[in-house]
């Protein structure tokens, strides 16, 4: 199976250009295994991004999309991720 990652905001800074990853768990994928790939390829500046430091869960002002759906409207980490899917990840940014 095959997803494409892509960086949006500040995050794109990390992931420069799309990337392209291969999952061989087809039928239980999930957008954690996606991140998990994609921060054994990128390193430790990609997961300092995403996951929180101090409890290794998604950080807070992460933002992750399948298919432009956020995951936390859908089952957030456990969310299947199929063949073909295009997963976005950014950081929510606020500021005056």
């Amino acid at each position: 199976m095959k997803v494409v990652v892509k960086g949006l905001g500040p995050i794109r800074d990390v992931v420069k250009e799309p990337l392209e990853l291969r999952l061989s768990n087809d039928a239980t994928a999930t957008v954690e295994d996606v991140l998990r790939m994609t921060a054994e390829i990128l390193g430790k500046e990609f997961a300092a991004r995403v996951y929180d430091p101090l409890s290794g869960k998604l950080n807070a002002s992460a933002l992750v999309l399948v298919n432009g759906r956020n995951i936390r409207y859908m089952t957030g980490l456990k969310t299947r991720v199929k063949d073909g899917d295009r997963i976005a990840i950014g950081a929510l940014v606020s500021g005056g």
